[in-house]
């Protein structure tokens, strides 16, 4: 009996010993040997020194200071913003983007900008200035054009996550071309980082690399799902889901009036004839990925027209193919990699006309799709037609019930602010409700009073106390508009009930166009 359970303990110490064993080498050789090689890049990330703030760099504090993936609600991370690094010549700014501070856009002035992952955030570890987009954004100003420049690449993302970045991010800063520099992440990460298709490589879902650099540090989102790098259905998923979202970027660019440049980006060992009849490699991973990259270059042959001045989709897979020596890794290259992907995004921006003055962008830089296109202020009752710059205060929300909609005014004033490119007449179309008996409502234009309505009666609910139609003259710069009331709810008046909202009025219309 005691011999029968001495071999019971060194069968499962076996089993123990071989099961760790699997895992060991599912680990080192499935997935670590396709990370050996991004290590070098990371260990050039991990030289940098931080600068946070007005502190000097300290190397041994480098990864404690910069978030590369700082956790953010939409794009699942994004850069620390803020940040300087080496010697201050690398930075992200107020957005975390990579490039310099944004302000307003002068006159015949190109913005450009790029979305995709490390190699468009950093791809040789170098300055902002060595950036592929800041290069291009040089040779672009070597021509004698004005020009300024987004880097809004960052650390593993993939397309869903550069999709999200342009809706909510790039859009609104007046850009007149995206470039989308990618197609690496959405295939390796698949196979290698996180099984489910369309999510971040991290901070969710841990698997993958554990070093210092790219550890998750926020518990998982959601039950993740292991990585597979044989699984075909997951990679044909991974296809579908990226040609799917360069196209939503597509068709984001085209509703704004923004110039579209969709590039794959090099793969090493990735040839000319690479999608001919080839006979397999000695490395089934860099098969499966080449077959991924030869799917994308058919599907971006069929969309690309060679015509269009508002979207082209092209192929630089095998731009670096005789200069092997560039690469770090299997995807990411030196600083003379750089310079060559810089020349042949412009050399593609140029011969496809992106760059000349015919004009592929609409006049008004933001354009709120489905509705009128307007400058500045328009109908306070369809946000769709109100411009970015509109900024208010003293004004809530749109209610409704079934008497109709309305807008309160609250506290002593409203305020409405908008600027304008250049002086033209205005006119301002407004209805009040006016709640309480003996209200007097001011309105001034840029300063100066321009009616008065005092004593005003108290009318049934969102039944119009005064209706007016204004012509005024807008000016160039800034322009405000602001109503002042006398009462408001618990301010010289009650609306008999408990709640203490200093409402003063109700519009039940605001138009200023």
């Amino acid at each position: 009996m005691k011999r029968t359970y001495l071999w019971s303990i060194i069968v499962l110490l076996n089993v123990g010993v071989v099961a760790a064993c699997v895992a060991v080498f599912f680990n080192f050789f499935t997935v670590s040997i396709y990370r050996k090689e991004d290590s070098k890049f990371l260990q050039q990330m991990a030289s940098l020194e931080i600068q946070a703030g007005n502190k000097a760099p300290d190397a041994a504090k480098n990864q404690a200071d910069f978030d590369f993936r700082k956790p953010h609600p939409y794009a699942g991370y994004k850069p620390q913003p803020n940040v300087k690094y080496s010697s201050g010549e690398t930075f992200t700014n107020a957005l975390g983007f990579k490039s310099p501070e944004l302000s307003a856009k002068g006159p015949d002035e190109i913005r450009i900008a790029m979305v995709g992952g490390s190699v468009a955030f950093q791809g040789s570890a170098g300055t902002n200035a060595d950036d592929i987009i800041a290069k291009v954004a040089q040779k672009i100003a070597l021509k004698g054009k004005k020009v300024s420049y987004i880097n809004a690449g960052a650390l593993s993302y993939i397309s869903n996550q550069e999709l999200n970045v342009l809706v909510d991010d790039i859009i609104s800063q007046d850009v007149d071309i995206v470039v989308s520099l990618d197609g690496f992440n959405d295939v390796h990460h698949i196979m290698f980082y996180n099984g489910r298709v369309g999510w971040p490589a991290f901070r969710w879902d841990n698997f993958g690399d554990t070093s210092s650099q790219t550890k998750s540090q926020c518990p998982p989102y959601y039950p993740s799902i292991e990585p597979n790098p044989r699984n075909n259905v997951a990679i044909a998923n991974a296809l579908d889901n990226y040609l799917e979202n360069i196209l939503k970027m597509s068709q984001v660019c085209e509703a704004f009036g923004v110039g579209y440049l969709a590039v794959l980006q090099p793969l090493k060992q990735f040839g000319p004839k690479q999608c001919q009849s080839q006979p397999p490699s000695n490395d089934e991973y860099f098969d499966r990925k080449a077959a991924f990259y030869c799917q994308v270059i058919n599907a971006f042959g069929q969309w690309d027209g060679g015509q269009s001045k508002t979207a082209a989709f092209v192929t630089m897979a095998d731009a670096l193919y005789d200069r092997q020596d560039l690469f770090i890794d299997e995807c990411h290259f030196s600083l003379e990699g750089n310079e060559r992907i810089a020349n042949n995004i412009l050399q593609t921006l140029e011969t496809r006309g992106f760059l000349d003055n015919t004009g592929h962008k609409r006049p008004l830089a933001r354009v709120r799709a489905g509705a009128p296109r307007v400058e500045a202020a328009s109908d306070f009752f369809d946000p769709r037609t109100l411009d970015a710059t509109v900024q208010t205060t003293g004004l809530r929300d749109i209610e409704s019930d079934p008497a109709g909609r309305w807008r309160w005014a609250v506290g002593p004033e409203s305020r409405i602010s908008f600027p304008l490119q250049q002086a033209r007449p205005m006119r301002l179309e407004f209805a009040i409700s006016n709640p309480f008996p003996g209200q007097s409502v001011v309105l001034s234009i840029n300063g100066q009073e321009v009616k008065r309505y005092d004593n005003l009666p108290a009318t049934p609910w969102l039944t119009a106390t005064l209706s007016e139609s204004l012509p005024f003259d807008a000016q160039a710069g800034t322009n405000e508009i602001v109503f002042t009331y006398s009462l408001q709810n618990g301010q010289g008046a009650t609306l008999g009930s408990s709640d203490q909202t200093p409402y003063a009025v109700s519009f039940t219309s605001l138009r200023c166009n």
